[in-house]
């Protein structure tokens, strides 16, 4: 195993490896704290809208529950 003879030989070689694989981690971790809060963000939009229009509209966009629609039949 050449490779661990070169780490041992060389001992920053084996902390350079850790720190690559250290700096793959938080690369990933970072794209996904930034997905998160770009997620947040829209999160708040919807809030604000929310509050600057009234509950109200909102509530008379969506549809009714299943037991308020005329005609419909429950088992």
């Amino acid at each position: 195993m050449p490779d661990q003879k070169i780490a041992h030989a060389f001992p920053g070689s084996q902390r350079r490896a850790d720190l690559d694989l250290l700096e793959e981690q938080l690369v990933k971790q970072l794209a996904e704290v930034r997905v998160e809060r770009d997620e947040l963000v829209v999160a708040e939009r919807v809030v604000q809208r929310i509050s600057e229009r009234g509950f109200g509209e909102y509530l008379s966009l969506a549809p009714p529950p299943e037991e308020a629609q005329v005609g419909s039949v429950t088992s």
